[in-house]
C-alpha cells in the first residue's frame, strides 16, 4: 500500500492522488531560473545578436503569443527557455516569432521597455498586434473566439513566411525544458514515418489529468470480472497443488485456500485499479497516437504542408478559437509525445486574459493545465543527453 502511493501520488486517476505534493513546481522551477538568467544576460551591452541565419530557411518555426501586460514575465521565460542551451547550429535552424498582444483596448504600437534590451538580439521576428474589436464580458464566448481567431491565424501566417518546414505554436505562459528542440526534432522524424502520406500534428505538451481514467462503472465491471476469473484460477489452482502435494497439504487447508483466493485476490485487484493508469496502463515514452486525444493550444508542431492548409481552412471561417486554429479541420494524426517537452506555467490561460470571459471554474481549470512528470526531470541529466545530441549532431554535419 505505501509502496502503490509512492509510485502513484501523481497520477490524477489514482485513489492516492496528492494534489498538494503533484503541484509543486521542481524542474520548472529550475528550468524557470535558467531562462530568467539567459534574458538578464541578453539585456547587457556586451551581449551578441544571435538571431538565426538568414541564408537559409528553418527547420522548424516557434511561434509564440505573449502579453505585453506580463506582469508575471510569463514571456521572458518562455523565450528564454526555448533559446537558453540551443547551440549555434540548432539556432540556425530555428526561427523565433513571437506576437505581442495587449490584453485591451489599449495603443500597442510601441514595443513596451522592458522587452527593448533583448527581444531585438535574439527574437528573429516580433509582430505587435492590436486587438481593437476584442470584445468584454457582455459578448458572447461564440462571438468572442470568433473574434480571437485571427490572432493565431496570424501567428501561423508568420511562421509559414519564414519558410521553415514545421511550424510550432506555444502559449506565452509556457517553459520548455532543456534540449526541447533535439527531442521535438527526433519525435517529427518519428511521426513522418508513423504517419506515412497522412497529416499529422505532435502535440509537445499534455496535462495527465485528461488522459482516459476509468469510469466508475467500468471500474466497478472490471473489478467483478477479474475478481471472478482469479478468484476461480487461484482456488483452482491451490486445490491441485493441495491433492498433488502431499508436503504442501497441512499448509494449504481450506481456510487458507478461501482466504487467499476470496479476499488477498480481489484486495489486491482493488488496490491496482485504484492505483490509476500508472500501474494498469501508462503512457509509452515516445510519440503515442491518442484516439480521444486531449485537443489543447499550449504547444503543437506539424508540416508546412499542414499548416497551408489550416491557415486556408480558418480564413474561410471554419475554425472558432485558438484551440480550433490549431486543431485545424480534425481529419490529421494527433501523435502525443511523452514525456512533454513543454510545461504550463501560467494560472491563467490566454483565452481567460483576452476575452475576459472566465469565472473562477475556468481559471482553476488552467490551473489544471500541468504535466506532472514534467516536474520530475532532473536538470543535470538533461543537459548530458542535450550535450550527446550535439555531438551525434556535429558528427552527422
Amino acid at each position: 500500500m505505501v509502496y502503490v502511493r509512492h509510485i502513484t501520488y501523481l497520477d490524477p486517476g489514482s485513489w492516492f492522488f496528492n494534489r498538494t505534493l503533484a503541484y509543486t513546481r521542481q524542474y520548472s522551477e529550475i528550468r524557470r531560473q535558467q531562462a530568467n538568467e539567459y534574458i538578464r544576460a541578453a539585456t547587457k551591452s556586451t551581449f551578441p545578436t544571435l538571431l538565426r541565419d538568414q541564408s537559409t530557411s528553418p527547420d522548424l518555426c516557434v511561434g509564440v503569443a505573449g502579453l505585453l501586460e506580463d506582469p508575471a514575465q510569463y514571456l521572458e521565460t518562455n523565450v528564454g527557455s526555448l533559446l537558453e542551451g540551443l547551440s549555434g547550429y540548432e539556432r540556425d535552424r530555428l526561427h523565433l516569432s513571437v506576437f505581442l498582444t495587449h490584453r485591451r483596448n489599449a495603443d500597442s504600437s510601441q514595443i513596451p521597455a522592458h522587452f527593448e534590451p533583448w527581444i531585438s538580439k535574439i527574437v528573429d521576428e516580433v509582430e505587435l498586434y492590436r486587438l481593437s474589436d476584442i470584445p468584454h464580458k457582455s459578448s458572447t464566448e461564440h462571438e468572442s473566439r470568433k473574434k480571437g481567431r485571427p490572432y493565431y491565424t496570424d501567428l501561423m501566417k508568420s511562421c509559414y513566411a519564414s519558410g521553415a518546414s514545421y511550424m510550432a505554436t506555444l502559449e506565452g505562459e509556457t517553459v520548455a525544458m532543456d534540449g526541447w528542440f533535439h527531442r521535438t526534432m527526433k519525435a517529427i522524424d518519428q511521426a513522418e514515418a508513423l504517419a506515412a502520406t497522412h497529416d499529422f500534428k505532435i502535440n509537445l505538451f499534455y496535462p495527465e489529468i485528461y488522459l482516459p481514467q476509468w469510469h466508475p462503472e467500468d471500474a466497478l465491471r472490471s473489478f467483478i470480472m477479474s475478481s471472478s476469473a482469479l478468484v476461480v484460477i487461484f482456488a483452482t489452482a491451490m486445490f491441485v497443488i493441495r491433492l498433488s502435494s502431499s508436503r504442501l497439504r497441512p499448509h494449504l487447508t481450506i481456510r487458507v485456500i478461501l482466504t487467499v483466493s476470496c479476499i488477498c485476490v480481489p484486495a489486491l485487484i482493488a488496490l491496482a485499479i485504484s492505483a490509476g493508469r500508472t500501474i494498469y496502463r501508462p503512457l509509452p515514452l515516445g510519440l503515442n497516437r491518442l484516439e480521444n486525444h486531449y485537443s489543447n493550444s499550449q504547444a503543437y508542431v506539424f508540416p508546412r504542408k499542414l499548416a497551408k492548409e489550416i491557415i486556408e481552412w480558418n480564413n474561410d471561417g471554419h475554425a472558432l478559437g485558438a484551440s480550433a486554429v490549431v486543431n485545424g479541420r480534425g481529419h490529421e494524426v494527433v501523435f502525443t509525445l511523452n514525456p512533454s517537452v513543454v510545461q504550463h506555467v501560467g494560472r491563467h490561460s490566454l483565452k481567460a486574459e483576452y476575452f475576459e470571459l472566465a469565472d473562477e471554474a475556468d481559471r482553476a481549470t488552467a490551473e489544471e493545465l500541468f504535466n506532472f512528470a514534467f516536474e520530475l526531470n532532473d536538470a543535470d541529466e538533461l543537459r548530458k543527453e542535450h550535450l550527446r545530441a550535439l555531438e551525434q549532431q556535429s558528427e552527422i554535419v
